[in-house]
């Protein structure tokens, strides 16, 4: 028996549901797949194996610990710290991670406060250590259940793609069903645009739109600031509206889609109507959405600009999440 049978055999034991899945290397590198592909895959985490975020924790000898809120048996902790050991943040994944983080804290200072003024967190950048490897691992995992940031053993393992129609299903457990000809992916469910992916995951993916980066935008009379906090808008027949608040002279919006594929009009026409509900005339609004448009393609191209000199993993994924962002604006390079 090997060691992910073995690992399998002990989520069981505990309650888990694992039937037709093996680990196995992929296009994303390590996934999962279906045994037999002819027949449907089924995984579940029981509620009592779903791990609050918060007890995952390092300890000061810098080892993977449960914290103290834990209520689980020894045996249930002992398979969650192997599991970690295994496929987790405290195995192999550390030393990805804390390489990640190097390459990220050696960029140019250019490059870092390009992306810090765009409205990336200057903790993206900050000195490697194993307790913010943990946090960054956390943070890229964990879901949301029953108002709960939780993360989930094995079934965490499964990649992210952008095509997948499928998610995590939550009824009556999170879990993953169904039928999968080759790897089994699905779509993490996470909001935002390539630039949002890349900050939240490491790595680059298409998205179908494209929200500004962080922008003051003086009109003389009023001023425009613009925010990434993609999380604070709601959708009206599949047009994302930001939230909108009024300070004085200054009109805040939370985020602002600039480009999107599946409806190339769209963007412009949201801007429009929010800002002629503050007061601003439409043809005034469409012309200072195409210059916000335009200072978000100009900061792409110049970010492509500043990274020529450089190599390596991190780079070539900026490069990536570069031109994903500029695709939505119409821009191919």
């Amino acid at each position: 028996m090997n060691k992910w049978e073995k690992t399998i055999d002990r989520f069981r034991a505990l309650g888990g549901i694992v039937e037709n899945v093996q680990l196995g290397e992929g296009i994303y590198g390590r996934g999962l797949f279906p045994i037999d592909p002819k027949c449907p895959i089924k995984m579940e985490v029981p509620k009592h194996l779903l791990v609050p975020a918060e007890w995952l924790q390092i300890d000061e000898q810098e080892n993977l610990i449960l914290s103290d809120d834990c209520n689980w048996d020894n045996e249930a902790k002992a398979f969650y710290l192997d599991y970690q050991r295994d496929y987790g943040i405290a195995g192999s994944l550390m030393q990805e991670m804390l390489q990640v983080q190097t390459d990220l804290f050696d960029l140019p200072e250019s490059v870092k406060n390009m992306l810090i003024g765009y409205g990336v967190s200057a903790s993206f950048f900050q000195k490697p250590s194993r307790k913010a490897s943990l946090e960054i691992y956390k943070n890229s995992r964990r879901i949301l259940f029953n108002d709960q940031l939780v993360l989930m053993p094995l079934v965490e393992l499964v990649n992210h793609d952008e095509q997948s129609k499928k998610t995590f299903e939550y009824l009556p457990n999170i879990g993953i069903y169904g039928n999968f000809n080759d790897e089994i992916l699905l779509h993490y469910g996470m909001a935002g645009d390539a630039a949002l992916m890349f900050q939240g995951y490491r790595f680059s993916t298409p998205k179908p739109y494209s929200f500004s980066g962080a922008l003051s935008i003086n009109l003389g009379s009023k001023v425009i600031e613009i925010s990434r906090f993609v999380t604070l808008f709601k959708t009206v027949e599949n047009t994302n509206i930001p939230s909108l608040k009024v300070e004085g002279d200054t009109i805040h919006l939370s985020c602002l889609v600039v480009g999107s594929i599946n409806d190339k009009s769209s963007p412009k026409k949201v801007f429009t109507k929010l800002m002629q509900s503050v007061g601003m005339p439409a043809h005034i609004a469409s012309n200072v959405f195409d210059g916000i448009v335009n200072q978000n393609q100009n900061f792409f191209f110049r970010l492509l600009e500043e990274l020529k000199p450089f190599e390596g993993a991190v780079v070539e994924s900026m490069r990536s999440m570069a031109r994903n962002q500029l695709i939505p604006l119409g821009v191919h390079v």
